[in-house]
């Protein structure tokens, strides 16, 4: 009898403790306490557990949220190689890769149907390949807008020199056009050239440098030519670099003569950001390549406004003059993972956390904080408060926002109207990014982790392609065919083709392909 007694006691025991263990909704177990999950992430560095919005948002989870902020590879490596990992870890692109290997990260497959039902169904096809090793899901991806460079021009400079671009077709929402490489060639020689500022002095250049120039900062030029430095391609299953193509020499010799013609900054390799970003500001310089975050809307509202109430600047599009080829790199599918490590002792709780931000009001949270204090949302569009705003400016606001892949909501809120002439001209940049129609280039080997090769050439190859750059777009280095033939065959030598092959040889084993290389030593 009393054994009969104990087991019967133990069987409630076991029954109890499974619910209130058992992975439960995005709002926690019923009866149960908040979770502790810790978090190393790659967002914003500083999580202030007392804002209201991540208040909210743990009681919300039935959470209690220890969240770091991981500065480098470096100290991603350490925390693996110590094994005290966290329940959940960010990581920049596609690195969760190199990591598989120390078993230290949990597939989600299991987890997803169950835990997981609005991250499945706000991730793309294209964004869960790229998560897939071997059929297995070890993480889940940032997606974010993919193209965000872009050339701009003074909108009011143009009107200054006579150039007229009314006919021409229109890109973006708000004014932007679609140029030709002549017609781009022309702008910059006359912003140069007749006085755009209406001064009476030679002092401005049509294309500026916020910062130093590197290889890079002349993509949306090569998008015309048909490639972008740095990427790979495959055509008819054979692979090549762009850098070693006769299109990239071709891009190579226009910017030479838009060099040539004084229309580029002549201090473009030299300039310091800030002296890059004082002569856009002061009209010394009229337009340069930029992302969306940065330059074309903050020179506006650093200076130039001030400075010239007539100023404002458009994005260009450029195209070959046939109009066929045109476009800015990809940034990429994913710019951030994060996987549930094997160390977590409550994965569901973990992947429950993670579906949550995946969610309408999830994605709130790790974007806009909390609703009526943070941010309103006005005619189906958040707004954030003043007090939001300053929050959201000291990068405190939304550190988590890269555990949120709503690329739908993110496009919406990009729509939003306001009345903040600072924000609504950084709204305006937003805008156009959330354009995915843009053309552009996607590298053939983006997602494949870098071969040992890269690692021990990669350096000395893409400093010699950097220096070689400068010296052709600059004159020091003539364009003829036995300097084109000398900088090729230096960059064999330096180790070009086997970075080649290493990237192939990765790409073949990870999709049992055989596509060979379209150059040898």
């Amino acid at each position: 009898m009393k054994k009969s007694k104990v087991l019967l006691l133990l069987l409630v025991f076991v029954i109890v403790t499974s619910q209130t263990f058992a992975g439960g909704s995005s709002q926690g177990s019923a009866g149960a306490g908040p979770t502790p999950l810790s978090i190393m992430h790659t967002g914003r560095p500083s999580w202030e557990p007392t804002l209201p919005g991540n208040q909210e948002l743990m009681k919300r989870t039935n959470t209690v949220l220890d969240v770091t902020y991981i500065a480098s590879p470096d100290q991603r490596n350490l925390v693996f190689a110590s094994g005290d990992l966290p329940d959940i870890i960010g990581f920049a692109n596609l690195d969760f890769q190199q990591y598989i290997s120390t078993g230290y990260l949990r597939p989600l497959d299991d987890l997803l149907p169950t835990h997981g039902q609005d991250l499945l169904k706000n991730t793309s096809k294209t964004g869960w390949d790229l998560m897939t090793i071997q059929g297995k899901k070890y993480a889940y991806p940032y997606e974010a807008n993919q193209v965000k460079l872009y050339s701009y021009v003074r909108v009011d400079w143009l009107k200054n020199v006579g150039i007229d671009l009314s006919k021409n077709a229109d890109y973006g929402t708000f004014g932007g056009k679609v140029v030709t490489l002549d017609q781009y060639k022309d702008i910059l020689v006359k912003f140069t050239t007749n006085d755009p500022d209406k001064n009476g002095k030679n002092d401005t250049y049509g294309l500026g440098s916020q910062g130093p120039k590197t290889i890079a900062a002349w993509s949306n030029i090569c998008g015309a030519f048909g490639g972008i430095p740095g990427q790979y391609y495959i055509n008819n299953n054979v692979a090549i670099p762009w850098v070693v193509t006769d299109q990239f020499r071709a891009a190579l010799q226009y910017i030479n003569s838009l060099w040539a013609a004084g229309a580029i900054d002549p201090e473009s390799y030299l300039n310091t950001a800030d002296d890059g970003k004082a002569k856009l500001i002061n009209s010394v310089t009229g337009g340069d390549t930029g992302v969306w975050w940065s330059n074309a809307h903050t020179n506006m509202i650093d200076g130039l406004y001030k400075n010239n109430p007539d100023a404002e600047y458009i994005p260009l599009l450029i195209t070959s003059n046939d109009g066929k080829l045109s476009g800015a790199p990809n940034n990429g599918v994913c710019t951030s993972t994060y996987s549930i490590t094997t160390k977590s002792k409550v994965p569901e709780r973990a992947m429950d956390f993670i579906n949550f931000l995946n969610t309408d009001e999830g994605f709130y949270f790790a974007w806009y904080g909390l609703l009526g204090t943070d941010f309103n949302m006005v005619n189906g569009y958040p707004i954030r408060t003043d007090s939001g705003l300053e929050e959201y400016n000291k990068m405190i606001l939304d550190t988590l926002f890269p555990m949120s892949n709503r690329l739908d909501l993110q496009v919406n809120a990009a729509k939003k109207q306001t009345t903040n002439w600072s924000e609504l001209q950084r709204q305006k940049w937003e805008i156009l990014q959330c354009d995915n129609t843009q053309p552009n280039y996607i590298n053939a080997f983006y997602g494949i982790p870098n071969p040992k090769e890269y690692d021990e050439y990669g350096v000395d190859v893409n400093n010699w392609i950097e220096q070689s750059t400068m010296s052709f777009i600059t004159g020091e280095t003539p364009l003829n065919d036995a300097n084109w033939t000398n900088y090729i065959n230096t960059w064999k030598r330096m180790g070009g083709v086997k970075i080649l092959n290493g990237y192939i040889n990765a790409y073949n084993n990870l999709k049992g392909s055989t596509i060979t290389a379209g150059i040898t030593e």
